[in-house]
């Protein structure tokens, strides 16, 4: 669970009944009026799936079965467990979705310390196909939801990299035939949006310098539209390493777009343990205070924009197209200014970057924010055609439907809304 938007929630926790009420109804007043204006579909840029049990396996090469990311049923609890080469996973206990709650559960507790949805918990998703790999069914909910299209990406997926990964303790060509296996699961089941709908986002990885260019190579000639890398070091080198360019040049050769996402980062595995943490067994959502403000959400994903900018990655690669999703916003103004004071008064770096950070951010960033941040705020920092939505749908952590974003966006003009709930993510897609 990441730390969201402090600040917003505590000036809201105050509120009495009637106060919520009435703040209630001039949300509902507001999408009201928004809906008036509105003679489009959404483009979704954060919808997920809960995985099945052989997302990893389905497809893995014999030779490295021994090696493989399983779920075991063989308890007398019936739950999922799970395990890597016979190694139970320590992040997380077992597949998301077996214990779950629906969509939007948690809204009004990360709006304003609300009281969680009574129906939280006691779902299966299982018992929802159109959560899991049902194709036709997840198409009958975009309808329904009023979607022309949505951004598709895991839940599972994000959170095994760090854990197979982090002490380098996994032969490259098992971490790749892994995470192979996995994209060829979403090929499989979910696609990468040939019918213009749903675009599904595999797995990216810079592990192994070569067998990223491999993987991200077969991935562009299946026809993917943007990848998930996970955000961090990249196993003691700078994602902006000169190692890696081979990478980025083919994504931005192909016009893949690099999503960054909410995950496991590897902090607790490395960052924590310098501090005496990180190093029991426990599901990722049990970390401390210490590791939940410092490991998770933001901390990773503001270091990796610093790492990719004084790294002139973009300086290289002037064409590169990056989006973050699910990691809030409310941390990115006082980033980009830190950025530009210290960039203003000199800095050591072998190649210095011929202009302010936050310009540099400005051409290669797409942001969502998360639905309680102050939405204006990021606007008037970053340019309204750098900001997108996306819903989190069917997370409990989300919003029940995507349209409820109207109720949530604050004071925006009709032009503004439309590029941020449909013409932005749609650019970056090639809708």
């Amino acid at each position: 669970m990441s730390v969201r938007n402090v600040n917003h929630r505590q000036a809201q926790q105050t509120e009495s009944d009637a106060e919520r009420e009435a703040r209630r109804q001039a949300e509902i007043a507001r999408r009201a009026e928004y809906e008036r204006h509105r003679s489009y579909r959404l483009v979704d840029a954060d919808q997920h799936y809960y995985e099945p049990d052989d997302c990893f396996t389905r497809h893995l090469e014999s030779k490295y079965a021994d090696e493989a990311i399983v779920v075991r049923r063989d308890q007398a609890d019936g739950l999922g467990r799970l395990y890597r080469a016979g190694k139970r996973l320590r992040h997380i206990s077992g597949p998301l979705g077996e214990r779950t709650s629906p969509p939007g559960a948690l809204r009004e507790y990360f709006k304003s310390h609300g009281e969680v949805r009574p129906d939280a918990g006691g779902v299966r998703a299982q018992d929802h196909p159109e959560y899991m790999n049902d194709r036709n069914a997840r198409l009958k909910v975009l309808d329904e939801h009023d979607l022309e299209a949505i951004l598709l990406l895991p839940t599972l997926g994000v959170l095994v990299e760090s854990e197979c990964c982090a002490y380098k303790d996994i032969d490259p060509k098992v971490w790749y035939a892994l995470m192979r296996s996995f994209n060829r699961w979403v090929e499989d089941d979910w696609g990468y949006g040939a019918d213009g709908r749903i675009f599904a986002s595999p797995l990216v990885s810079l592990y192994d310098p070569e067998l990223a260019v491999v993987e991200v190579e077969r991935l562009i000639a299946a026809g993917a539209k943007s990848a998930i890398l996970r955000a961090g070091p990249a196993f003691g080198r700078s994602p902006a390493d000169p190692v890696f360019d081979p990478f980025w040049a083919r994504a931005q050769e192909a016009n893949l777009v690099i999503a960054f996402h909410l995950g496991d980062f590897g902090y607790q595995d490395t960052f924590a343990r310098e501090w005496g943490y990180g190093r029991s067994h426990y599901p990722a959502a049990l970390a401390s205070g210490f590791e939940a403000i410092t490991c998770a959400g933001d901390r990773a994903m503001s270091d990796t924009i610093v790492a990719l900018i004084f790294g002139d990655l973009f300086g290289r690669f002037p064409n590169l197209k990056c989006m973050i999703i699910e990691l809030g916003s409310v941390w990115l103004p006082p980033l980009l200014e830190k950025m530009d004071m210290i960039w203003g008064r000199g800095v050591r770096d072998k190649v210095k970057i011929s202009e302010p950070p936050s310009e540099v951010y400005k051409q290669h960033f797409w942001i969502s924010p998360y639905y309680e941040d102050p939405w204006r705020e990021i606007i008037e920092c970053v340019g309204v055609d750098r900001v997108v939505y996306g819903s989190d749908w069917p997370h409990p952590e989300g919003l029940p439907e995507p349209l409820d974003v109207l109720e949530e966006i604050g004071i925006v003009t009709p032009d503004e809304l439309k590029l941020i709930v449909r013409d932005n993510t749609a650019s970056l897609l090639g809708i």
